[in-house]
């Protein structure tokens, strides 16, 4: 099976089979880059997030988003600089202190970092105890975005306060710079932001407080966005937060803060992430739960992150998963077709009353949707007649499962009038059983039947694939133009 190159796209392959036949796999989310995703004469490249490291630094190049990374910049006094691109436009950001700070405003430096050696990994760079013993910094190219974190092992890593605790907060700063005023929110007007300094002192302003995903104020042109804050522990658990832009000595500071009340109850270790991204991952927007039964406020929201089909507490679920740049050409016949799903969990209960199908929208090119309005408008987007009964037996945390073939289910979608190779195509895969999660009076519990899958949002784990085999004598994938085979 060869791969045609000149065909990928941004999301999919294209293999050939004997026989004038072909293979189209389809992920959410990119499997290829452009350095400059706007140059339509580049060629699509596999992307590889692997870290390499010799002489001239640490670096990703072959990725949605570059990265270059110094151990240590001498003009500039910072240590483990990364300077990460998109679309050509550059911000650099360094990390350089990790202070405490009380609801009086005064603060504390624990420590402005000290001379490590990185240590490199796959995808990740760390360097170990740069600010203290059992205290971290790295950074992991991820297709989530570029994560910085400080990670604190234990709670003996950090040093007893000498501040007042009333208000007390554990805080992470990192120096930003970018490369052009223009693209900055106007909130940093003003401040000198062409290049990091691991200066912290001065008399501080605050900029911005990044309280609100999507408030315009928080985004740098169309090239990055600030996303609140995230902080979380050894056992998943999120520990708010908080995320704030200041100008410190008339230079961008990024302060991340986590209360220590919080840290108390957190099992160590715990990470820290400011979060600060470019604008690629917004892609996780493609794959997502929608809950049926259960009332507001919930019954509004369509519900981003691991994938589920059956729902808890008599709650049914869907899960969707929209796959763009479909590159079938109209007219092709659909020999086989599959989806595969990376299993994040399971239970049960119902002893295989439970069924589940997998369905498509018979929309030419489905649009994404951020609503349950408009999942539930089977007006505008009505379902296929065509479905596949698939809800696995077993359920194996973290392996791969395919689904019986869907042919049918994508043949109906391609012979719509419309659909052209690079469209979209949603799948639904939902429940369409009579049982349902009930309270078992014996166990003192809720039991339930569900099967959860990795979606976009996890950080290790592959999303939802789309594997379609076809034949076609007029192959009009739309990369280059037309072939006749």
């Amino acid at each position: 099976m060869r791969e045609l190159i000149e065909y990928r796209r941004l999301t999919s392959k294209i293999f050939d089979l004997p026989g004038r036949r072909y293979r189209c796999q389809t992920h959410i989310g990119p499997v290829h880059y452009r350095v400059d995703p706007l140059d339509v004469k580049e060629p699509w490249k596999d992307i590889d997030r692997t870290l390499v490291s010799d002489v001239a630094g640490i670096r990703c190049l072959s990725n949605t988003y570059q990265v270059q990374i110094v151990e240590k910049n001498l003009d500039l006094g910072v240590r483990a600089l990364a300077e990460f691109a998109y679309r050509g436009k550059k911000m650099t950001i360094a990390p350089v202190a990790l202070e405490y700070r009380n609801a009086a405003g005064a603060a504390q430096t624990i420590s402005s970092g000290v001379d490590v050696k990185p240590v490199v990994s796959g995808n990740s760079v760390t360097w170990p105890d740069v600010f203290g013993k059992g205290i971290d910094f790295g950074y992991t190219v991820s297709h989530l975005g570029f994560q910085k974190v400080f990670t604190i092992h234990q709670t003996e890593s950090l040093p007893t306060p000498k501040i007042d605790s009333k208000g007390l907060r554990l805080c992470a700063v990192l120096s930003m710079a970018w490369d052009s005023s223009s693209n900055a929110p106007s909130a940093c007007a003003g401040v000198t932001a062409e290049r990091v300094s691991a200066d912290f002192s001065g008399q501080e302003v605050s900029l911005i407080t990044a309280a609100s995903k999507d408030a315009p104020s928080l985004a740098w042109g169309d090239y990055w966005k600030l996303h609140p804050a995230r902080a979380w522990d050894a056992a998943g658990k999120e520990l708010t937060a908080s995320l704030d832009i200041v100008s410190s000595g008339g230079r961008p500071f990024a302060v991340v803060g986590v209360a220590m009340a919080d840290l108390e109850g957190a099992k160590f270790p715990v990470s820290i992430d400011p979060t600060l991204d470019p604008i690629p991952v917004a892609d996780a927007g493609d794959d997502f739960t929608v809950l049926i039964a259960i009332p507001p406020p919930y019954s509004g929201n369509v519900c981003a992150g691991n994938i589920i089909v059956n729902g808890e507490s008599s709650a049914k679920s869907n899960a969707a998963m929209r796959f763009t740049e479909v590159a079938i050409p109209a007219g092709a016949t659909i020999d086989s077709a599959s989806l595969r799903l990376v299993a994040a969990g399971g239970e049960f209960a119902s002893g295989g009353v439970i069924k589940g199908y997998l369905r498509a929208r018979a929309v030419a090119n489905c649009p994404a949707m951020t609503t349950n309005a408009d999942y539930r408008n089977e007006t505008t987007y009505p379902w296929g007649t065509e479905s596949v009964e698939w809800y696995p037996a077993t359920w194996v945390l973290n392996n791969n499962y395919d689904s019986p073939d869907i042919k049918s289910v994508i043949q109906e979608v391609v012979d719509i009038e419309g659909w052209a190779s690079g469209n979209a195509l949603q799948l639904c895969w939902y429940y369409g059983g009579a049982w349902e999660a009930h309270y078992d009076e014996d166990e003192d519990d809720w039991v339930h039947d569900y099967r959860f899958a990795y979606a976009y949002e996890h950080p290790t784990y592959n999303p939802p694939i789309l594997n379609v085999e076809y034949t076609s004598l007029n192959v009009q994938h739309g990369a280059v133009g037309t072939i006749i085979l």
